[in-house]
C-alpha cells in the first residue's frame, strides 16, 4: 500500500485585500476534491492565522496548520532579506518559517502564490498571476516595479515549477526570465459552480438590492485598469437612445494603489446625471453574485488587462452572454456567446448596450445554461487532474 502524497497549500489572502485569491483557492480545491482519492493524496493548508476569512476554504482540506507567530525581529529580518538582490539572497543560509513549517507538516510539495521561496527544502509550485506591472507600469511606483521584477526572478530561480494561468502570461514570463522556460506549466483555472445556483430564482436576490428587472452586470473591483470609465462613457452615449439602461457594478470599491480613483469616478457619475443608472453594490456574497449575473441582460468585462479572468470563467460555467474587451487573453478564454469590443471605444460598447437592451430578455439563458452545466464537470475534472500531474511530476523530479 502506497503512502498518500501530501500536497500543501500556503493560503494568504492579504487580510481580505486579495479577493481573487479566495476564488482561486476555492476553485482549485473544488477541482481537486472532484478527482482526488484519499488513498492517494492528502490536502494540507498552511495559513498565517485563524481568521473567518479562511473558513470557506478549510472544509476542503484534510489538515490545517497555522504558522507559528514570528517575532517582530524575525519579521523585520525576513523583510530585510527581501531588500537584498535575489542572486545574493540565495547565497545566505537562512530558511524561512514557511519552509520549516512545510517540512514539519511532512509535505511532499508546497503550492504558493508568489511569495519568495528561497531555501525551500521541499519542491514548490509557484503561481504567478499576471504581469500587469509590465503593461501598465504607471499604475505602480518605480520601487514597486523593481520589487515585483526581483520577486519574479527570485521565484523563478527557486521554484520547482512555475504555474501560469494563460499563454498570454507565459509570453510575458518569457520576456523577463526566458532562462526558466523549462519550469513553466500553463494551467488555466475553471470556476466551480454549485448545482443549486441553477435552480434559484435570481429575481428573489435582485429584489433584495432593489434592482430594476433589466440591467447589465459589471462584476469588477473598482480599480483603474478594470476600466469602469469606458463603461460610464458608453452608458452616457447609450442613454440618449435608451434612458433606462442601467449598469449594476459589484466588487471592492477601493484601490490601494490609487485611493482617489473611486471618488473621481463617482463624481463623474454624478456630474453626468447617472447616479440612478450606474449602481454600485460593493462586495456581495458569491451566491448573490451569481444570481445578479443570471438575471442580467449580459455581463460586461471591460478590463484593460487580465492574466486569466475569473469573470469570464464564471460566465462560462454559468452560461451567460458577455460583452468582453478584445484582449488576447480573453480570446484565449473563448467563452461561448462572447461579444468583443475595443476597451477604448465607448461608442462601440454603447451600440452593443443599446442593441441588447432592445432585443434581449433579462434572466437566465436556458440554452447557454444547459450547455454550461453539461460541460462543467469535465472542465473541472480536467483542471484538477492537470494540477495533480504537475505536482506529481515535480515531486518525482526533486527526489534525491
Amino acid at each position: 500500500m502506497t503512502t498518500p502524497r501530501r500536497l500543501a497549500f500556503f493560503i494568504n489572502l492579504d487580510g481580505g485585500l486579495w479577493t481573487g485569491g479566495l476564488s482561486y483557492y476555492k476553485n482549485l480545491f473544488c477541482a481537486l476534491r472532484a478527482v482526488v482519492s484519499p488513498a492517494d493524496f492528502t490536502l494540507i493548508g498552511l495559513i498565517p492565522q485563524r481568521d473567518p476569512l479562511y473558513e470557506p476554504l478549510l472544509s476542503e482540506l484534510d489538515e490545517v496548520h497555522v504558522l507559528p507567530m514570528t517575532s517582530f525581529l524575525g519579521r523585520a529580518f525576513e523583510k530585510g532579506l527581501l531588500q537584498i538582490p535575489y542572486k545574493i539572497r540565495f547565497l545566505l543560509p537562512f530558511e524561512t518559517v514557511l519552509s520549516k513549517q512545510s517540512r514539519r507538516a511532512n509535505a511532499d510539495i508546497l503550492f504558493l502564490r508568489s511569495e519568495p521561496g528561497y531555501h525551500f527544502r521541499i519542491p514548490t509550485l509557484s503561481w504567478f498571476p499576471d504581469f500587469q506591472y509590465l503593461h501598465y507600469p504607471e499604475m505602480f511606483s518605480p520601487a514597486e516595479v523593481a520589487m515585483l521584477d526581483d520577486v519574479l526572478k527570485s521565484i523563478a530561480n527557486q521554484a520547482s515549477r512555475m504555474i501560469l494561468s494563460s499563454e498570454a502570461v507565459k509570453e510575458d514570463f518569457l520576456r523577463v526570465v526566458p532562462e526558466y522556460a523549462d519550469k513553466v506549466r500553463v494551467l488555466p483555472f475553471v470556476s466551480c459552480i454549485d448545482s443549486s445556483v441553477y435552480t434559484q430564482n435570481p429575481l428573489q436576490i435582485c429584489d433584495q438590492y432593489h434592482l430594476p428587472e433589466k440591467f447589465f452586470h459589471l462584476p469588477n473591483q473598482l480599480w483603474r485598469h478594470k476600466n469602469h470609465r469606458t463603461v460610464l462613457d458608453a452608458l452616457v452615449i447609450a442613454r440618449h437612445k435608451n434612458p433606462n439602461i442601467t449598469i449594476v457594478s459589484t466588487g471592492m470599491l477601493s484601490d490601494y494603489r490609487d485611493p482617489r480613483y473611486s471618488s473621481e469616478l463617482l463624481t463623474e457619475i454624478s456630474r453626468t446625471d447617472n447616479r440612478e443608472n450606474f449602481i454600485f453594490l460593493g462586495l456581495v456574497p458569491h451566491s448573490h453574485l451569481y444570481a445578479i449575473m443570471r438575471q442580467s441582460l449580459a455581463v460586461i468585462q471591460p478590463s484593460l488587462f487580465e492574466g486569466w479572468s475569473t469573470i469570464v470563467e464564471e460566465v462560462k460555467s454559468l452560461g451567460k452572454t458577455i460583452l468582453l474587451s478584445d484582449l488576447p487573453v480573453h480570446r484565449e478564454q473563448n467563452p461561448p456567446s462572447a461579444i468583443y469590443f475595443s476597451p477604448t471605444d465607448p461608442h462601440e460598447l454603447a451600440e452593443m448596450l443599446s442593441q441588447l437592451y432592445e432585443t434581449k430578455e433579462p434572466g437566465p439563458d436556458m440554452n447557454l445554461e444547459i450547455k454550461a452545466r453539461r460541460d462543467l464537470a469535465e472542465r473541472v475534472n480536467n483542471f484538477g487532474n492537470q494540477f495533480l500531474k504537475i505536482a506529481v511530476d515535480a515531486i518525482e523530479l526533486c527526489k534525491p
